[in-house]
């Protein structure tokens, strides 16, 4: 089954590579994450950026002779928006990473 994305939102290389997320090895979470830049506003475009250089990416490797990526694997979810809540991410990771850390010690 092909999927369609929209252009900020490619899989990773392309639509050389589209597992089902039960059977790819690799899976690529795009989170566009802004919450905690303390210089310069950007990062929410990492991502995208990555996602879209890739298309210039091919899965054949030279040194092994064999096509990897698609040996493997590689799943693109789509892009998890940030909808300008997070700090109350970060709030509730914080407590989920406390109350994990608390369960292991014990």
């Amino acid at each position: 089954m092909s999927a369609i994305y929209p252009t900020s939102n490619l899989p990773f290389i392309g639509s050389e590579i589209e597992p089902d997320y039960t059977t790819a090895k690799v899976a690529i979470l795009p989170i566009p994450y802004e919450a905690t830049t303390t210089y310069r506003r950007g990062c929410v475009n990492g991502p995208s950026a990555i996602l879209d250089a890739s298309q210039q990416l091919e899965c054949y490797d030279e040194e092994l002779d064999r096509e990897t990526g698609l040996e493997v694997g590689i799943y693109t979810h789509e892009s998890i928006a940030d909808t300008g809540n997070g700090k109350n991410i970060t709030i509730r990771y914080a407590k989920s990473n406390s109350r994990n850390s608390r369960k292991i010690s014990e």
